[in-house]
């Protein structure tokens, strides 16, 4: 879009220049109505002053090739108007057939060096429109479009200063538009101000003058606008930066603050565990201590109960041994039972003595005599002495 601004601004400018000079001159020299065949052969073949007013009015009435040929002539005696509208003629593609001054084919090279041969010659004594339209032969070429690169620009780019200098509104308006869009140079909208400013001020009456500055300050208030356009979006990115910097500092902080917390709760975990080995520890060193404790109570208590069933087993064994004497009576129902248990009449069952046998308990026991041996057998005997039960063994 800026390289084509630049490109439509530069044809405009070429177009106007061309329409300037022919419109100055041609109700300057006041030509004929009509330029008729026998003045063109006359002109085309001797010098007159008059034929220069003849090629003007060719010229005007769009007869270019005719005008072309016959102004030609007084160009190159140095007239310096002639020069601008031929070489303006040519960067417009105006003129037939083949030009001179330039290599063949005809491209956009041929056309701009054709062209350029006239503005040099006018630009000889610093007319800042001829180096204005010598500039333009490197940049505002039409198939070049907006395309042009950097090396047009900086090739021109003397020439446009060197007019600039000369208060050429034109060209300080055009240099303003190539630095605000850094076209070709690097872009310095300090610069692009400063020669815009001074296309804006010119007090030129020139048609060319008076559109510059109507376009310089239409392009003063672009820039301005694109200059706030600009800080407000370095304020919105400072600010996207600021805040997205915070919300990463947030989630910096947040992780950290997670971390902490983990390690924390991994650290109280880890505390957890060593302090239920600790107290685990704790409660078998005081279980295996009470155990130590305990040890020589239950001994004793052991030894207590033993001492206690020893005391009670002997109290026991003598209240048998009071009772465990002579040959006590016994009873008809037992003897029975003995004489089917030996195998013998109930008259040959005798005792013979009685004893203290300690079993598991002291019991009394007697020596039943029997034709067929002794048996010991533990007793039973009532309040009266008598023998109530027998258990026997050989």
């Amino acid at each position: 879009m800026e390289k084509r601004m630049i490109y439509v601004v530069c044809q405009w400018f070429a177009a106007a220049v061309v329409l300037f000079f022919l419109a100055t001159h041609a109700h300057a020299q006041s030509p004929p109505s009509a330029v008729t065949d026998a003045q063109i052969r006359f002109c085309l073949s001797r010098t007159d002053p008059q034929c220069k007013r003849v090629g003007l009015a060719l010229l005007d009435e769009g007869r270019i090739a005719e005008g072309f040929e016959i102004s030609r002539i007084y160009a190159e005696q140095g007239d310096t108007d002639l020069q601008m509208i031929l070489g303006s003629l040519i960067l417009m593609r105006r003129t037939p057939g083949r030009m001179p001054h330039a290599s063949f084919p005809p491209n956009w090279n041929y056309y701009a060096q054709a062209s350029r041969y006239w503005f040099e010659k006018a630009a000889q004594n610093g007319n800042p429109a001829a180096l204005h339209s010598l500039a333009r032969t490197y940049c505002c070429i039409p198939e070049l479009g907006p395309g042009y690169s950097s090396t047009e620009i900086q090739a021109a780019l003397p020439y446009f200063q060197r007019a600039a200098e000369q208060g050429y509104a034109p060209s300080a308006c055009l240099l303003g538009l190539i630095y605000m869009t850094g076209d070709g140079v690097f872009r310095d909208r300090v610069l692009a101000r400063s020669f815009l400013r001074a296309a804006a001020s010119s007090n030129s009456p020139d048609a060319n003058a008076i559109e510059a500055r109507t376009l310089a300050s239409q392009l003063l208030v672009k820039l301005d606008s694109d200059e706030q356009a600009e800080r407000q979006k370095a304020v919105d990115d400072r600010l996207a930066r600021e805040r997205a910097d915070r919300e990463q500092e947030q989630r910096r902080l947040a992780d950290l603050d997670r971390a902490q917390r983990e390690r924390v709760a991994q650290a109280n975990r880890i505390a957890a565990e060593k302090e239920a080995a600790r107290l685990e520890k704790e409660a078998a060193r005081l279980a295996k201590e009470e155990e130590e404790r305990q040890r020589p109570l239950r001994e004793a208590a052991e030894k207590a109960r033993i001492a206690q069933a020893e005391e009670e087993n002997r109290r026991q064994c003598e209240s048998v041994a009071r009772v465990c004497r002579g040959r006590p009576d016994v009873n008809l129902q037992v003897l029975e039972e003995l004489s089917r248990q030996f195998r013998v009449a109930r008259r040959e069952i005798q005792i013979s003595r009685t004893i203290v046998r300690q079993y598991w308990r002291c019991d009394c026991a007697a020596i039943f005599s029997t034709p067929i041996g002794d048996y010991e057998c533990a007793i039973q005997q009532n309040s009266a002495g008598v023998v109530t039960s027998a258990r026997c063994g050989n």
